[in-house]
């Protein structure tokens, strides 16, 4: 195996390397002990030997890069009567499609040694072989496999599909830094947003109006008419304090919308009662999908562009007619997605 595996993994020959040679040079001493006395050596010189270990390492190409493949191998004691433990690793390969690997591998090295009977057989070679094979057919599957699901998260003009999330954040204590906030990291990641609130249960609707510029909240009424022929006027960013019952609709491409969720997740956004700044804590993601994943009989999420703000006024009703403008009506589990939890 060292002569044909004698160096740096490349292209042509690989790298074949024991990994404990101590245990290499106690087979020979054994070895060349039993040749000269002619002695078969006793059960407990056998048994006191370790398993030998060793690791081959080939290069496969993908693509235009080139990655390898490490075959780490664990010699039984009944060697060749028994299969060789086998681990793979890969540099370019997903873990999973590893481990599918090494299932064939361990499988073919018993049709050579175990499946043979006692006496089994060597299967190092064409072991060393099979694996060279089996990640170059590992590769070509990744490599249909990302392609398919690029193909599936693209639209039919070629452009990167649009994916959309909905948010769902029971209170904000400082809406207007919160919004602030939200706004900054969609303006940084390239994203188009729509933030709709509610005040706070038993403070008047009239509280949050006397605004500079004129206002619309929508109501049930509204949503529950002609949603999607009605003039809607924007309503704008809270004016601060407490506001509760949030939904925030992003859109965007596919992980920049995984970023801003992690950032709500992680980063510093709100401040708790003390007035000490918080992360947010209570945020439900209602819904992640990309605009291609649109089930039979749903329609797209409308196009929708920029950062924008909503009072809601109505209810749970009024918050049905926002996700139906959206097509987004089916998120969440019942009325419970709508329910302010305090705190």
């Amino acid at each position: 195996m060292e002569a044909m595996y004698p160096g740096d993994a490349d292209a042509t020959t690989g790298s074949f390397v024991v990994l404990n040679p101590e245990g290499v040079e106690a087979v020979r001493a054994l070895v060349d002990a039993w040749e000269a006395s002619g002695k078969e050596p006793a059960s407990e010189a056998l048994e006191a030997l370790a398993p030998l270990r060793a690791s081959l390492t080939l290069a496969v190409p993908d693509g235009e890069t080139r990655g390898t493949v490490t075959l780490r191998v664990s010699l039984p004691r009944e060697y060749p009567g028994s299969a060789p433990a086998l681990e793979v690793s890969a540099s370019h390969l997903p873990r999973g499609a590893a481990t599918e690997m090494a299932d064939t591998l361990v499988r073919f090295a018993a049709t050579l040694t175990s499946d043979l009977g006692e006496d089994g057989g060597e299967c190092l070679m064409e072991l060393a072989v099979e694996a060279q094979n089996e990640a170059s057919s590992c590769v070509e599957r990744e490599a249909r496999r990302r392609a398919e699901l690029g193909a599936a998260t693209r639209g039919s003009d070629d452009e990167p599909d649009a994916c959309h999330a909905v948010v769902r954040v029971d209170h904000m204590n400082d809406s207007k830094g919160y919004v602030r906030t939200l706004q900054k990291w969609c303006a940084n990641l390239g994203l188009d947003a729509r933030v709709f609130w509610s005040e706070p249960s038993g403070v008047p609707t009239a509280a949050s109006d006397a605004t500079s510029r004129p206002q619309k909240s929508w109501t049930s009424e509204d949503v529950d008419g002609e949603p999607e022929t009605t003039a809607r006027g924007v309503v704008g960013p809270p004016a601060g304090g407490r506001v509760e019952n949030v939904f925030v609709v992003v859109g965007g491409d596919g992980d920049d919308v995984q970023k801003f969720l992690a950032r709500l997740r992680t980063e510093f956004i709100d401040v708790d009662s003390k007035g000490n700044k918080c992360r947010e804590r209570q945020s439900t993601v209602l819904c992640r999908r990309f605009a291609s994943q649109t089930k039979q009989g749903e329609s797209p999420v409308p196009h929708f562009a920029g950062f924008e703000c909503e009072k809601v006024v109505g209810g749970n009703r009024a918050l049905e007619g926002i996700l139906k403008r959206f097509n987004l009506l089916h998120v969440g589990t019942g009325a419970d997605r709508f329910q302010a939890t305090g705190g």
